[in-house]
């Protein structure tokens, strides 16, 4: 008996083994006849079925149904694309009728035809409309493509009431099909998973799962899915997938736990990472949360702040004896440097840098001119404003405000991340009309 094929059945995802090539579907069907008939054997051989075409499952010169003598295993292989003319041995010999497969499913198909139980069951599993279910009835068939499912009758005589889905595999479909679920409440399942795995089906863990736990766990995270969990929960995840969960995150302070929980560039965002051109490791943003944790929102926001003009105080020049900052304000009062890096760009005009926050690029780009001098701007200056622009959009970041009103908002839940639909972006035409104007040898339709 292959060891991989009893595992997966014992304890995993038969769809997950066969396509990410853990087992086989040869010793799938191999391994299928000594096996007790059960729900999970039903589900594994409809896979094989999906995976390969169930007309050529020939093992030692005989096909499968050969040796899955159960009217089940029958009624999925036709109800999977199997042909009753296939014949049931590879080679015949010379003028001698070959058997086909067609004599062994009689009762199969007298079954589906008389056996509304049996008939919605087989229908369900094989992905095919049961016949005899109301549509009240009809569950999300999508589960069956990813999953280990036992289809339980509940009630046979009530036709409102047919199956019961119970999902032996990941969890993984079960949970993305269940938007409504609390977000800790996934995790709890996610992590009863993990853990059963790792106990139960260590090699299946280490060669499949693994990767499909962590890659759902991060999409999670990167889909703004994760709000508020629990920190004994995240901190037991840390253990098991240290390069999603950092190992510092027990020590987070709750404003620092929603932050981490933002999506990816969102995160980045509001903790002032210049991460339009530098990308912090995770370890790099775990201090700046620890930060935001011992200092507090207000004392994290002023050291930014005064960071920032610092450093552009230090902004200096081989030909120019000073360098002064042209406006330390935004059009709106509030200091410059209060912002994000990404939500500030700026131009240097003979010794003055002038700063320009992103809530004033679209007028910027209407009159094309610096609102501080009434000098025009360069087109080098526009294009750069135009892209900045439209990536704000495009990453789903919020109207430009200085971080601590960021950081108040993510604190009190009420940080509005906008739809891509939502988003105001510059028309194309601005934007084709600025790389028109400052590199006439590039075109957006190359």
């Amino acid at each position: 008996m292959n060891e991989r094929v009893q595992e997966v059945l014992d304890n995993s995802s038969v769809y997950q083994a066969l396509t990410s090539g853990y087992i086989s579907v040869e010793d799938l069907l191999a391994s299928l006849p000594f096996q007790p008939v059960t729900d999970i054997t039903i589900v594994a051989y409809r896979f094989a079925c999906t995976y390969t075409d169930p007309n050529f499952h020939y093992s030692d010169g005989k096909h499968i149904l050969s040796s899955l003598d159960d009217p089940v295993y029958r009624a999925v292989y036709f109800l999977s694309g199997g042909r009753p003319e296939t014949p049931l041995t590879e080679t015949t010999a010379e003028g001698i009728m070959p058997l086909l497969v067609g004599t062994l499913l009689m009762p199969a198909l007298v079954k589906l035809q008389t056996d509304k139980v049996f008939s919605a069951k087989m229908n369900v599993i094989c992905g095919v409309r049961p016949v005899f279910a109301p549509l009240e009835a009809l569950v999300p068939l999508i589960l069956l493509s990813r999953s280990n499912v036992f289809v339980k009758i509940l009630k046979e005589s009530t036709l409102s009431h047919y199956f019961e889905f119970l999902i032996s595999c990941d969890y993984l479909d079960l949970i993305a099909n269940i938007p409504s679920m609390e977000s800790g409440n996934k995790l709890r399942m996610l992590h009863s998973r993990c853990q059963y795995l790792i106990e139960n089906a260590t090699s299946y863990w280490n060669n499949v799962a693994k990767k499909l736990y962590e890659k759902a766990i991060q999409e999670m995270i990167d889909e703004h899915q994760i709000k508020n969990p629990p920190i004994p929960l995240i901190k037991a995840f840390s253990q098991i997938f240290p390069h999603i969960f950092p190992a510092q995150i027990e020590k987070f302070s709750n404003l620092a736990t929603k932050v981490y929980f933002l999506p990816s560039s969102l995160r980045l965002y509001v903790l002032g990472f210049p991460f339009s051109y530098f990308e912090p490791t995770l370890e790099t943003i775990s201090q700046a949360l620890l930060c935001l944790s011992e200092l507090g929102l207000e004392k994290y926001a002023e050291k930014l702040e005064k960071f920032q003009e610092n450093q552009a105080k230090s902004i200096s020049s081989p030909f120019c004896s000073e360098s002064l900052i042209g406006n330390g304000e935004s059009v709106i009062g509030d200091s410059v440097f209060s912002y994000s890096p990404f939500d500030r760009v700026e131009f240097r005009n003979g010794n003055h840098t002038y700063y320009f926050i992103r809530n004033e690029f679209m007028t910027m780009l209407k009159t094309k001119k610096n609102h501080w001098t009434g000098e025009k701007l360069p087109k080098a200056l526009r294009l750069d404003i135009t892209l900045r622009f439209d990536l704000g959009d495009e990453l789903k970041l919020p109207p430009s405000e200085p971080i601590r009103h960021l950081l108040e908002k993510v604190e009190m839940e009420d940080l509005q991340i906008p739809s891509r639909e939502d988003a105001c972006t510059c028309s194309q035409d601005m934007l084709q009309q600025m790389v028109n104007e400052t590199l006439p040898y590039f075109s957006l339709d190359d």
